[in-house]
């Protein structure tokens, strides 16, 4: 059966194997950096969001529970104030699940992952800029930013650099591949949040409650619900999105995958086209089992939430 070229075959691989991977390694501790990241992103939408209607960001932080905070000096007029928090408060989960749909989309591109990938770099500086310089409630919230901040920069960086230095079909592949995963894994984990903190359970502490609290004509999940719906449509959105631009090279600057080739043809994929859905998906196996095995020896303590 004819379906799909080179190019599609090998986001649709690759992308689905990262969304199951985001599942199997959701309550492993390998998986928490990954986390911590979505949760930097979610804080730095807020931060976006507050510094485009012209108020002050003082701080961002994020914790090791998963939490985070977004702090910002608000001077304006009553009805101003009111009108910042409409807009800075959706701004957290929306925005994060569009980091990740807009990393999905961008490495449609090869200029689009190039400059998506300097983009992320550009955000880890700020953040890293306010782990030393703005509010936070203590060193670990500091350490604990700086550290993300680093490890992702230095990865996206370098991939990014060597891209820019090299420009082959390989190193153009890794940095897409990278950017793909980041992208999947966070737009996963921030629409299920969204799920999760919003409309699973209500929490007085999310920022759809306190939008409610805003809006009276609206209750929390019915806010959470909205929000959840806006977020699915954005996920599978930019998924059809890349495959369309992907499909025969005629929107400008997309990549050409040729025509349509069988779903069985081995040969339709590169080798290294066939590694990186796979691998990830085999060690989101190997992890969820054995995580597992040792909470079920009481190794390592369960974990509320979603289980494995």
């Amino acid at each position: 059966m004819d379906c799909c070229n080179e190019a599609q075959q090998s986001f649709l691989l690759s992308f689905l194997c990262f969304v199951a991977t985001t599942f199997l390694l959701w309550r492993t501790p390998i998986f928490k950096p990954l986390k911590l990241f979505a949760v930097f992103l979610h804080e730095f939408s807020h931060a976006t969001a507050a510094t485009l209607c012209c108020q002050r960001v003082t701080g961002i932080e994020v914790a090791w529970n998963e939490g985070g905070l977004c702090t910002y000096s608000v001077s304006s007029t009553q009805r101003r104030v009111y009108f910042i928090k409409c807009m800075v408060l959706p701004a957290g989960y929306l925005g994060s699940t569009l980091w990740g749909c807009g990393l999905v989309l961008a490495t449609a591109w090869p200029t689009g992952a190039k400059v998506c990938g300097c983009v992320v770099v550009v955000a880890l500086v700020i953040a890293l800029f306010f782990a030393v310089c703005g509010v936070a409630k203590g060193l670990s919230e500091r350490c604990l930013l700086i550290g993300l901040a680093t490890i992702f920069g230095v990865v996206v960086g370098a991939l990014t650099v060597l891209d820019f230095t090299l420009d082959t079909t390989e190193t153009s592949y890794a940095l897409e591949t990278a950017l793909l995963f980041i992208g999947a894994v966070n737009m996963t984990f921030a629409t299920y949040d969204i799920y999760d903190d919003t409309v699973r359970r209500k929490d007085e502490r999310s920022d759809a409650y306190k939008y409610a609290e805003l809006v009276p004509c609206c209750f929390a999940r019915c806010v959470g619900c909205t929000w959840f719906l806006l977020a699915s449509a954005a996920c599978v959105g930019s998924a059809f999105g890349h495959v369309y631009l992907v499909g025969d090279g005629s929107v400008a600057g997309s990549k050409d995958g040729g025509s349509a080739c069988d779903l069985g043809d081995t040969d339709c994929l590169d080798w290294y086209e066939w590694l990186p859905g796979p691998i990830a998906l085999a060690f989101g196996v190997g992890s969820h089992a054995l995580c597992c095995a040792l909470k079920r020896a009481h190794i390592i303590d369960r974990e509320p939430g979603l289980s494995i």
